[in-house]
């Protein structure tokens, strides 16, 4: 029997003009996923699946979010690719990004990113300025990072997807990170066995 995929879990990845919470979010990239479900389950051009928004800079900074020299730096030495993504499409006041979030994130329940100490903490402070209660309890933020750790015990990991967007261009990451999850996810459910769900 093959089951449809419970798509309640969310992968998020965000960049940004610093490091700290308080920080400017440039992009948001989300996508719906399933953990468990060994199959490919979304592409980037899933409007109900994959979620992008680009965001006004100055309308972080009138309140007082900040940016950071080093960070600032080391876009300037991205792929020009990457950093045209930031301008496509335009980008809009961080209202409209965090309520078409929002509103698109409904009839989720987990929220997921690689690492737990910067997407959702940096996002979580940008719904905290801009008076946006945040869609996720804190217990269910999950942490790929550690799912890595758990997994690489069970075997070599299989190389990450090559999709059509460049590194650092959040809903392109949010989606390698997805397909990386459920086949580590694999891994760990079969004893090492690599195979890959995309």
């Amino acid at each position: 029997m093959k089951f449809a995929p419970n798509n309640n879990h969310v992968m998020i990845d965000i960049e940004t003009l610093g490091t700290r919470p308080g920080s400017v979010v440039l992009s948001i990239g989300a996508v719906k996923f399933d953990p468990c479900f060994s199959e490919r389950t979304c592409n980037p051009r899933d409007k109900d699946r994959v979620f992008y928004a680009n965001l006004d800079v100055t309308n972080q900074k009138n309140l007082g979010m900040t940016t950071d020299p080093k960070t600032i730096q080391w876009w300037s030495e991205q792929l020009p690719t990457a950093q045209t993504w930031l301008e496509k499409p335009a980008p809009v006041p961080v209202e409209v990004a965090l309520t078409a979030l929002v509103t698109w994130s409904k009839g989720t329940k987990f929220v997921w990113a690689n690492g737990a100490t910067f997407d959702l903490v940096l996002l979580e402070a940008l719904f905290a300025k801009f008076l946006f209660g945040f869609p996720w309890h804190y217990r269910n933020y999950r942490c790929m990072r550690t799912l890595f750790e758990i997994a690489r015990r069970f075997g070599d990991m299989p190389n990450w997807p090559e999709i059509e967007l460049p590194a650092h261009v959040a809903h392109g990451d949010a989606i390698r990170q997805a397909w990386a999850t459920q086949a580590m996810m694999y891994m760990i459910a079969n004893g090492g066995k690599a195979r890959k769900p995309w």
